[in-house]
């Protein structure tokens, strides 16, 4: 086991130095003799590797490592981050490398899904299987719609997750329409994707199963504006 050690008061060099009471007065107090045999005893105790012992006024301590020159670069950083926090997922996507842009995307899809889906995890969701498989519904599909609607800050058919029945399949969606980019996996998508039912006649509506008849209704309330 390795112990940093603070400066121990009483005894020893830093004590003989005066260098525990000019430590107290930059927040780091001083160890009492007892008091570092005491921390040995609980420390041998521990499966702790490396460890610091040393007792600190923290309120102090802060204002004094706030100007220490080479934080000043993880400063910056931290700041750099939280501005970037702030800012919408567009713009988010907008400034982040290529190739990093559709992951960011899938990320933020695949969270709305959980969340619509009580998920505990956005990791539980299968980027390839059907939305209809995972558990949404007419109900769910309209809640995860005006999610994405409210987050992304554009508008979106009713039809969303019949027309793109996949987390993978909405993500190129979402893509494309956010940033004019289109991708193999969408084509691909597209080129599998079930025509859309047309309701010409009372007999077709009783052949129809309830999923059918379902996005046939939201069809025409897509086309109605709705």
């Amino acid at each position: 086991m390795s112990i940093h050690w603070g400066p121990i008061s009483q005894i020893g060099e830093a004590a003989e130095r005066g260098a525990d009471v000019r430590f107290q007065q930059q927040g780091m107090g001083a160890i009492a003799p007892a008091q570092v045999l005491e921390s040995l005893e609980l420390l041998m105790g521990s499966a702790s590797v490396e460890v610091a012992v040393v007792p600190l006024d923290w309120s102090a301590w802060q204002d004094r490592v706030a100007k220490w020159p080479f934080l000043a670069e993880w400063k910056q950083t931290a700041t750099a981050t939280a501005e970037t926090g702030k800012l919408g997922l567009i713009q988010q996507l907008k400034q982040a490398v290529k190739s990093e842009r559709r992951e960011m995307l899938v990320g933020h899809v695949r969270s709305q899904v959980a969340e619509v889906l009580g998920f505990s995890s956005a990791l539980d969701i299968d980027l390839t299987k059907g939305f209809f498989d995972l558990g949404i519904d007419s109900l769910t599909a309209v809640e995860l719609r005006n999610r994405l609607q409210k987050n992304l800050g554009c508008n979106l058919p009713s039809t969303l997750t019949f027309k793109y029945p996949t987390t993978n399949a909405l993500v190129d969606y979402l893509f494309e329409l956010l940033l004019g980019v289109e991708t193999d996996e969408e084509q691909t998508v597209k080129r599998k994707e079930p025509k859309e039912v047309q309701v010409t006649s009372q007999s077709n509506i009783e052949d129809l199963s309830d999923e059918e008849t379902e996005k046939s209704l939201l069809n025409v309330l897509d086309k109605l504006g709705y």
